[in-house]
């Protein structure tokens, strides 16, 4: 066999074999495996929508999200800065509040 740019590779007939049983192996193996999916061509269309409908609930699991406390919170912060607006609290008043809302004690 030549070696180098140019060379050609030879039909080898029992290590041609031994690779492609090489790959049979790695697909029983992954059937041992509980990481992996073995699945076939004619189950792929299936196994597509099952893996988009995984990712999304995945997606949705860890996105992030506000907690109920932090939505209050900013309400009622909205609420006391109408307030302060409309004349109705100080701002000396409205820190007072504020600080309280966000844990701040006063």
């Amino acid at each position: 066999m030549e070696t180098g740019w140019g060379s050609r590779q030879r039909f080898h007939p029992v290590r041609d074999r031994r690779a492609r049983s090489k790959f049979g192996k790695q697909t029983t193996d992954a059937g041992h495996d509980e990481n992996s999916v073995v699945f076939t061509k004619a189950q792929m269309p299936v196994f597509e929508q099952l893996r988009a409908a995984v990712e999304a609930a995945l997606g949705v699991q860890h996105a992030p999200r506000e907690s109920a406390g932090s939505v209050l919170v900013a309400d009622e912060l909205a609420k006391l800065g109408d307030l302060l607006r409309q004349g109705l609290l100080t701002p000396d008043e409205f820190q007072q509040q504020k600080a309280r809302l966000l844990g701040g004690g006063g």
